[in-house]
């Protein structure tokens, strides 16, 4: 599985290519992380993540892993930090930051707008 290169430090832009929703994502403030959950490893038990969470880990990945095998030419899958939570999406890599783009320092509402989680007309 691939990584962006940016890995923690990356930052969403999300920005109209073509008349097309597009998400880049580069360096910037951790926004767009790489889409793996992560577990402590097999020896070391943790209260806090316990055998539930654990196999939920496991199986949550494997979906994941699953989605990568013929992802969207050009595209990575991600996790994207956005108002309210999490949201899984395809991103293009080092992608451009247009200067209309909305970006994770954008009024909160117009990141809702742009990913879909309020209509338009909000």
């Amino acid at each position: 599985m691939s990584q962006p290169v940016c890995g923690d430090e990356c930052s969403y832009s999300i920005y109209n290519k073509n008349l097309l929703n597009r998400v880049s994502c580069g360096p910037g403030n951790g926004s767009c992380i790489n889409a793996d959950l992560l577990s402590p490893i097999n020896t070391v038990e943790k209260t806090f993540h316990d055998t539930r969470l654990r196999g939920a880990t496991t199986a949550i990945n494997v979906i994941l892993d699953g989605l990568r095998i013929n992802p969207p030419a050009g595209l990575k899958l991600s996790f994207l930090h956005v108002p309210g939570g999490l949201m899984l999406a395809w991103v293009e890599e080092n992608g451009p930051v247009p200067d209309d783009s909305i970006t994770p320092e954008s009024p909160a509402n117009d990141i809702r707008r742009a990913v879909g989680l309020i209509e338009e007309a909000y």
